[in-house]
């Protein structure tokens, strides 16, 4: 069914994620463009429901990132225009973007994932430095890491190996007023890809990535440019991580396509889920083109799909 249609790609983001949101959009636009469609780049600014009214696209493609833009934000914008968009829902998204949430509701559906507090900022700077370093050490061990819930990219993220790193808590606060505190998992960093096709929740091939590490060496970050490749992994685990993947995309009611990212234990080689991304990047060195790839479609194949999926 090649059908052509007026489409809109709204890109933007919080400012260390908007860069990157616009180049995504770059390519999503070309690619439709080249399938078709009539194409219109919209800024996510303070115009934006304006600007979706007087476009009245037949389809919003989502290529934002970040708290108040991906989280649930413009999908709820678009909802309330009555304009279809790619992606999950406005509830689903919102869940998905808070790292706290999406872990607690995943681990009640018996989601392997590390341990966990939750800490709000202020608390945190209310409660003696003491309190709050023995109420981590309670439910787990160093080294730990410290997120910002609603970040994505890396950002917002330190990685604490005793107590001495109390400060790098402190400074997890620039970028969020809420944070997790989560069991640091030595191992290997692995991302399974999930796309409807023909309404089936399908799981691409698992991928991970060389040069994803940070100042510390054990830490996986995506913050410089890194290769990526198909996970050095057994046929048994591939599997077992295509199928928590595609019940993790179920639990939280995720739609049209999703990222699922883990770490599997150097010790034990068992998965631990981390977190799942809504919109996850579709520039060609990203890890789901690449996913999509080698599963055997091209790029303008699964941006096809993706428009499909939400006719």
């Amino acid at each position: 069914m090649n059908v052509k249609m007026n489409i809109a790609v709204v890109h933007g983001g919080t400012s260390s994620e908007s860069a990157i949101s616009t180049k995504n959009a770059g390519y999503i636009a070309s690619a439709l463009e080249e399938n078709g469609h009539i194409v219109s780049m919209l800024e996510f600014d303070e115009n934006i429901y304006m600007n979706l009214q007087q476009n009245k696209p037949q389809l919003v493609f989502l290529a934002v990132q970040g708290k108040y833009h991906g989280d649930g934000t413009l999908q709820s914008i678009c909802e309330h225009l009555r304009l279809p968009y790619t992606g999950s829902k406005s509830t689903a998204a919102a869940i998905i973007n808070d790292k706290c949430l999406c872990k607690k509701i995943c681990a009640y559906h018996g989601i392997r994932t590390p341990e966990f507090i939750y800490m709000n900022k202020q608390t945190f700077f209310a409660t003696p430095k003491l309190a709050l370093l023995e109420k981590i050490e309670k439910v787990m061990s160093y080294p730990v890491v410290a997120k910002a819930i609603t970040q994505g990219g890396s950002y917002g993220i330190e990685f604490i190996q005793s107590r001495d790193d109390y400060e790098k808590i402190a400074q997890t606060f620039n970028y969020d007023d809420e944070i997790i505190i989560e069991q640091f998992i030595k191992g290997k960093f692995a991302t399974t890809s999930i796309l409807e096709i023909e309404k089936v929740s399908t799981a691409l091939p698992t991928l991970t990535g060389e040069n994803v590490n940070g100042e510390q060496k054990d830490m996986v970050l995506f913050n410089k440019a890194f290769t990526v490749k198909e996970a050095d992994l057994s046929t048994e685990l591939k599997e077992e991580l295509a199928q928590i993947s595609i019940e993790v995309f179920h639990i939280v009611n995720a739609k049209n396509y999703a990222r699922i990212d883990y770490m599997i234990e150097e010790e034990t080689n068992l998965p631990y889920f981390i977190e799942i991304n809504a919109v996850p990047g579709l520039k060609p060195e990203s890890f789901y083109p690449h996913a999509a790839a080698r599963y055997g479609l091209s790029f303008n194949d699964l941006i096809e799909i993706i428009v499909r999926n939400e006719l």
